[in-house]
């Protein structure tokens, strides 16, 4: 009868200790590259992929990093069981990296510029920030200058 208390009193304090924050370090996870489209496995390191995208993207390869920083953190928000803050916090963390290529000195009139508005679009989306969301949509089809 005691182990058997014992060990209930150990599974529910490991229960309620996992109730905290499970907030990962900055470093993209191999499985996470993994899941993202081949010019971001390239500029994230695998060397299967690196082909000739810095080429394509011109000079706004040398921030596309943040984009794919922005892509992971979308995937750790969607992890399931993630705790809300959790979730506000990486959503967070995407957007911050999708301003950073978005107000680039590179970014100018690049072709790349309405996919990164779309996933701002969508992150919005996730956070039930409509109007923000509506806008990122606009941008993603308006005319590049």
């Amino acid at each position: 009868m005691k182990t058997a208390w014992l060990t209930a009193l150990v599974f529910a304090s490991a229960l309620w200790s996992s109730g905290g924050s499970a907030i990962e370090p900055y470093t993209v996870k191999p499985s996470e590259i993994a899941q993202m489209p081949d010019y971001c496995q390239a500029k994230l390191g695998v060397a299967e992929k690196q082909a000739d995208w810095g080429a394509r993207f011109g000079a706004l390869w040398i921030d596309m990093h943040h984009y794919c920083h922005g892509l992971k953190f979308i995937q750790r928000a969607s992890r399931p069981g993630i705790t809300v803050q959790d979730r506000g916090f990486y959503l967070n963390g995407a957007l911050g990296e999708f301003d950073y290529v978005l107000n680039s000195k590179n970014a100018p009139g690049h072709w790349f510029l309405p996919q990164i508005h779309l996933e701002k679009a969508l992150v919005y989306g996730r956070m039930g920030q409509h109007a923000q969301a509506a806008a990122e949509y606009r941008q993603a089809r308006a005319p590049r200058q």
